[in-house]
């Protein structure tokens, strides 16, 4: 039931972006709709397994991945520090380091757009992937397979 709701739903907004094709944007709030359109077909990863060579390819600058890192450590640490102290700030101030970072390597160094517009969950557990692989040594080794895969175009599941 909740299913056809929302087929209901995006079928409405798909017609409405149709009918703002031939009316060249003089409708209310259409570039708004639009955007959401060209987001939910932009999603070609349907697993986690998939998304994460694509998210490797995109930090491929070193002072990104490094802000990505210590965010993700703030993170951690603000996770912690909120569970012993049971203070509320350290819960609120999470993504404001995490994503304070992340977009800030993304929109000065990578001069791309984070994949946590597209793909929210799958991009939030690949931060916490990559900061593993960080301190376990195995970053170059997976961005080099991660290139060979996107390269080759290829759903590694």
């Amino acid at each position: 039931m909740r299913y056809k709701g929302l087929r209901r739903f995006t079928g409405l907004i798909q017609a409405y972006s149709n009918l703002h094709e031939s009316v060249k944007g003089d409708l209310p709030g259409i570039e708004l709709i639009s955007r959401f359109i060209r987001m939910s077909e932009e999603k070609k990863y349907k697993t986690f397994r998939d998304f994460y060579p694509f998210y490797l390819t995109e930090h491929q600058n070193p002072v990104s991945r490094g802000l990505h890192f210590v965010g993700t450590g703030l993170i951690i640490g603000c996770l912690i520090a909120g569970i012993i102290t049971g203070r509320w700030f350290w819960f609120i101030v999470i993504p404001v380091c995490g994503y304070g970072f992340a977009w800030f390597g993304h929109f000065f160094f990578e001069k791309n757009k984070p994949a946590t517009f597209t793909y929210p969950l799958y991009s939030l557990g690949s931060d916490f992937v990559m900061f593993w692989h960080i301190i376990t040594g195995q970053l170059p080794k997976k961005m080099q397979e991660a290139k060979k895969i996107i390269e080759s175009g290829i759903n590694v599941s």
